[in-house]
C-alpha cells in the first residue's frame, strides 16, 4: 500500500516559527502549551475554546477530549481502501 504524501494544506501551522526553529523550547527547558497552541494543533480556530472569564483548564479538557476530524478522516479513508481491497480479493 502506498502511503498518501503530506500536503501543507493538510498541516495546521500550529506553533509557529521562531528563530530557534519549531517548537516549544530551548535546550533542555521546555514550556507548556498554551491552550491557542492545543487549538491549532487540534486544527480548531483560534479561540474556539475560549469562554470568556473562563480559566485554562477547562480548555485543555475540552481539546484533550476531542477528535481531530483530519485524523479521523485519513483513518476512515484508509480503511475504505483495505475494504476495497478486501472484497477484490474475496470476489476477485
Amino acid at each position: 500500500m502506498i502511503q498518501d504524501p503530506i500536503t501543507t494544506e493538510e498541516c495546521s501551522p500550529a506553533l509557529g516559527r521562531k528563530s530557534s526553529g519549531m517548537g516549544i523550547g530551548t535546550g533542555t527547558q521546555v514550556r507548556r502549551l498554551t491552550p491557542l497552541e492545543c487549538e491549532r494543533l487540534m486544527s480548531d480556530p483560534d479561540g474556539y475554546t475560549n469562554i470568556p472569564g473562563a480559566k485554562d483548564s477547562p480548555r485543555y479538557a475540552a481539546l484533550g477530549n476531542s477528535i481531530i476530524v483530519n485524523c479521523l478522516t485519513w483513518i476512515f479513508r484508509r480503511l475504505a481502501v483495505v475494504d476495497e481491497m478486501v472484497k477484490v480479493r474475496d470476489h476477485g
